[in-house]
């Protein structure tokens, strides 16, 4: 008798009958053939969309790892992150009037050190180079292109990462995670505010301070004067993080 014929019998199903024959031993030989081939083709599928649904959290996984925003907190604790870091900031915002944007090296620091320029305690600064240069082919504008065109090249400098260090009683009063949080937002107003500005000042001018104005007897541009008034022009303060404590450190 078949399966279904004793199901029909008994008031079961043919599955049922099935298995108590199985669980009593009394499967035929190619029955357990069968089944045996179906249970490898389960594992074999098991294993296969086990191995795709791994690779695919890995590779999702590895994308995440690698193309997520590098933090303030990130370039602060790799030095090797600091130009990714910058990149992050100025992604699709670079005006037409900056070359580029470059953390400091050892070759950019000597080169601004040959032309007289020896910033300290600085986050970053803005210097005026000749049209078509830059982060790496460049020269100081001359005085005459000032407002009339010549572009920038700004520079960070490791002070914008390492500062805290020197303030060693300062997680008492200014958790290290705020601090993080609080740096990144003035890492971006540094750039694109600050320095950004002053690059905007030295290609068109500064609104209300012709050029001549700087000059002195002998038409010469007063370099200092004209920094001094520009980074005055576009000084902003941080909006969000605590002006308190930064007040405290920087006022």
């Amino acid at each position: 008798m078949t399966d279904l014929e004793i199901a029909a019998q008994l008031g079961t199903t043919a599955r049922n009958v099935f298995s108590e024959r199985r669980r009593h031993g009394l499967l035929t030989g190619p029955e357990k053939e069968a089944l045996r081939k179906s249970r490898r083709t389960m594992l074999t599928t098991g294993l296969v969309l086990g191995g795709i649904a791994v690779a695919i959290g890995g590779g999702i996984a590895a994308f995440h790892y690698f193309t997520k925003p590098v933090s303030y907190e990130d370039a602060v604790k790799d030095p090797g992150k600091r130009q990714a870091h910058i990149d992050g900031i100025v992604q699709g915002k670079i005006p037409p009037y900056v070359a580029a944007v470059q953390y400091e090296t050892p070759q950019l620091l000597d080169k601004l050190a040959k032309h007289g320029h020896n910033p300290k305690l600085s986050f970053a600064y803005t210097i005026a180079i000749k049209p078509g240069g830059n982060e790496k082919d460049w020269e100081l504008a001359t005085e005459d292109q000032f407002g009339k065109g010549a572009k920038s090249l700004v520079i960070v400098f490791k002070d914008l990462y390492e500062w805290r260090k020197d303030f060693k009683g300062l997680d008492r009063v200014y958790p290290t995670t705020e601090f993080y949080k609080d740096f990144d937002v003035i890492s971006r107003n540094v750039i694109l505010k600050n320095e950004f500005i002053d690059a905007k000042h030295i290609n068109t001018g500064i609104p209300g301070y012709p050029i001549e104005m700087f000059r002195d007897s002998n038409g010469r541009l007063n370099g200092p004067l004209y920094t001094l008034v520009h980074d005055l022009c576009n000084y902003k303060a941080p909006t969000k993080p605590r002006r308190d404590i930064f007040w405290l450190i920087f006022g």
